[in-house]
């Protein structure tokens, strides 16, 4: 077996996990209700800014272990939490659409390198069940900064906008220094794949392999469609800032109390047929957002209360399902791939590859019907039923393969 991270270097991991995403959240999701209240941008500016990060980020997180490989995990890191000091710092100077666009798209490439190195980086070398914990600490720590920053980006938005890449551009210049304490752990040994799993999830590789590939991108359909749309959203838009973005990081409260629960037990590990139970609910939840925030809703009375209830609920659905969904792919397939850097790149470039896809169907949607939110919310719906349906098409067609 490989040698894992000593437990020192996990901590150091988990802290510039921490405050690294303090910094991502603002700049990856924070950003839209920031484009849209203080830069004026429309919905389909949001669409296509999401779209464009999904991209790009898909790219470079293919590109994390040819270049970990390369330069050492550790030494690329280093590399990459100073590019992402200097990305914001670069975008407190400049004012253009434009400008900005083109510095978060390159931003979100250089963030999208950092997440398979660090999540390889605590997960090799160690038996299924400390990588499980690990796992469940990691998934504790990101998610946890992102219902933090989220939930306040809405108050800085308002009263301090330039906090928006100053807090960045210190998290992340703070993680590059954390990152020189810690020291490299050997690759894993790629010849003896999937050693570590649990027999039972052995037997049923075939399947929980194939539902993540699928399961996972359709959550980041959801996510990133739900989170360009909001700021626009009838519902939303007659809040301020700072409690359309509280409202807005419910769903992220329930996802981080989804991680807590799964990370502190096993039976789910053998069970991957849970991620077509979540997809299905999560499509559910996304049009009990959607629908109430939109005001395309069957009770023409509802009042303005009852609707944000309904969002509220909802969310709390929502984050229940993409946290089931995020940590079973997550472990599955760092489990049964020995915690590699090139697997958690197809991890993450799966997140980028659906965080693209439902933002496209936004912005085709606003080219021909603008400013029709109707329109959008039936294209990016079709979307995410699109995606779930091949998810459960997966599950039929992998559980009778692997028969």
């Amino acid at each position: 077996m490989s040698a894992p991270a000593t437990q020192r270097d996990v901590r150091i991991a988990y802290i510039v996990e921490g405050i690294a995403c303090l910094g991502t959240n603002l700049l990856l999701i924070g950003v839209y209700f920031y484009t849209h209240s203080r830069l004026g941008w429309t919905l389909k500016q949001n669409f296509l800014l999401a779209t464009g990060q999904g991209l790009v980020g898909g790219v470079g997180s293919l590109l994390a272990h040819p270049i970990s490989s390369r330069l050492s995990r550790r030494g690329a890191l280093i590399g990459i939490y100073i590019a992402m000091a200097l990305l914001p710092a670069i975008l407190l100077m400049v004012d253009s659409a434009a400008a900005i666009a083109t510095l978060l798209l390159i931003y979100t490439m250089v963030v999208s390198l950092s997440w398979p190195m660090l999540e390889s980086f605590v997960a090799t070398g160690v038996q299924h069940e400390e990588l499980s914990r690990r796992i469940g600490i990691y998934n504790l720590v990101w998610s946890g900064a992102a219902v933090l920053i989220i939930a306040a980006s809405g108050w800085l938005i308002k009263h301090i906008p330039s906090a928006v890449f100053i807090v960045p551009l210190v998290v992340h210049a703070v993680s590059a220094i954390l990152i020189m304490l810690v020291r490299e752990p050997a690759d894993p040994d790629v010849a003896h794949e999937a050693v570590h799993a649990e027999p039972g999830l052995l037997q049923l590789r075939r399947l929980a392999l194939a539902l993540s590939r699928v399961s996972l991108p359709a959550t980041y359909v959801v996510i990133y469609s739900m989170m360009a749309m909001l700021p626009s959203l009838p519902a939303i838009r007659t809040l301020s800032p700072t409690m359309a973005t509280l409202i807005g990081s419910t769903w992220m409260a329930a996802r981080w109390l989804t991680f807590l629960i799964l990370g502190s037990t096993v039976w789910w590990h053998t069970r991957p047929r849970i991620l077509v139970a979540a997809a299905i609910a999560m499509v559910l939840a996304f049009l009990g957002i959607i629908l109430p925030g939109s005001r395309v809703w069957i009770w023409a009375g509802s009042s303005d209360s009852a609707l944000l209830s309904w969002m509220i609920a909802s969310q709390i659905l929502l984050g229940l399902c993409v946290g089931a969904i995020y940590a079973a792919s997550l472990y599955f397939g760092m489990v049964l791939s020995g915690g590699s850097a090139e697997h958690a790149g197809y991890h993450e470039s799966l997140i980028n590859f659906g965080s693209a896809i439902g933002p496209i169907a936004g912005v085709v949607a606003e080219v021909w019907y603008p400013g029709n939110i109707y329109v959008v919310v039936s294209a990016v719906t079709g979307v995410v039923g699109l995606s779930v349906a091949a998810t459960v098409f997966t599950s039929l067609l992998a559980g009778k393969r692997q028969a």
